[in-house]
């Protein structure tokens, strides 16, 4: 089993690094996609607030310790 959860920021570096991320754990759509609607709507909330905006998958497989972490991708909410 793998367990996927994306990392999404308002800055490209490290989530760790900055003051606000969002942790979200996207369902299994079909083959090798997945989709994550979220749960919010306020104003300034980055899901309805224009921008871009950076991801990072972070990943692990049942009974392995390890966390693999994918490069930084970005997409824009218009």
């Amino acid at each position: 089993m793998l367990a996927i959860v994306l990392t999404l920021a308002a800055t490209a570096v490290p989530c760790g690094s900055v003051i606000r991320c969002d942790f979200v754990g996207p369902k299994h759509w079909n083959g090798n996609k997945y989709s994550y609607v979220a749960p919010f709507n306020y104003p300034g909330y980055w899901a309805v607030t224009p921008g871009k905006y950076y991801w990072q998958a972070h990943y692990y497989t049942r009974g392995d310790t390890a966390v693999y972490w994918s490069g930084i991708g970005s997409f824009v909410v218009k």
